[in-house]
Formats: structure tokens, C-alpha cells, sequence
């Protein structure tokens, strides 16, 4: 799903991985590639695009168009850029206004760490 309208957000689990991107495009489908099985299977998959100037929406675009991955991942666009701070706050509150997510972890997408890290922080 993609959407500038975060109030249309279908959320599903009790964890968030959010993962804020800016000219991410050589590293961005990767970085979602390794997420672990089992946190695809417990969490909601969110990115905030910073208005990316290069091909980072295209290709989580088409790796969604390909099916590459096992569940539906959030692509969330604002009008401008947030910065990133700004994305943080946005996706606080947006796990916030959540009926159900209760924890919220960050995953950089341009693989600042492994993505198979994540496993260490979930509850």
C-alpha cells in the first residue's frame, strides 16, 4: 500500500518495523529482503520515503509487483520531505493513534545494521 494519507493505514500487529528511507534505491530492497521470516510473521512492514530524488520508491515498487515478499509492506509518501526526525514523528504517532501496535522499531534503509538484528529487540 502506498499513501500520503496515514489515517488510511491498515495496521494488523502489536509491532511496528519502520523503516525511513531517503536515496536508499541501492540499498533499500535489500535491506527488506533480509528481514527475518519470523518478524515478517509478527510485524507490520512500514517505509517513509523522505521524497527520495533517486529510484528508491520504483523499486520497492517492483519488488511489490514481482511478489518478492511474503506479506504486503507500507509505503508511506508525505508531500515533502519530514527529515528525519520528522519521520520518527510521524511514525510515533501513528503507532500511537494504533488501536493495536504496541512497540515500534527502526530499521535504517540504507543498511546501517542487519536487518537480522531485529530479532534481538523484539518482545
Amino acid at each position: 500500500m502506498t499513501t500520503d494519507n496515514t489515517a488510511e493505514l491498515p495496521l494488523s500487529e502489536k509491532l511496528m518495523v519502520y523503516i525511513p528511507a531517503y536515496n536508499c534505491a541501492e540499498y533499500i530492497v535489500k535491506v527488506i529482503d533480509e528481514i527475518p521470516d519470523r518478524i515478517w510473521d509478527i510485524a507490520d512492514i512500514v517505509v517513509v520515503d523522505n521524497c527520495s530524488q533517486d529510484n528508491t520508491v520504483k523499486n520497492i515498487q517492483q519488488a511489490r509487483y514481482e511478489q518478492r515478499w511474503s506479506k504486503e509492506i507500507h509505503l508511506i509518501q508525505p508531500g515533502h520531505n519530514l527529515g528525519y526526525a520528522g519521520s520518527q514523528k510521524l511514525i510515533y504517532s501513528i503507532a500511537g493513534n494504533a488501536q493495536i501496535t504496541q512497540h515500534v522499531i527502526m530499521l535504517h534503509g540504507d543498511g546501517q545494521y542487519p536487518p537480522q538484528l531485529l530479532e534481538e529487540f523484539t518482545p
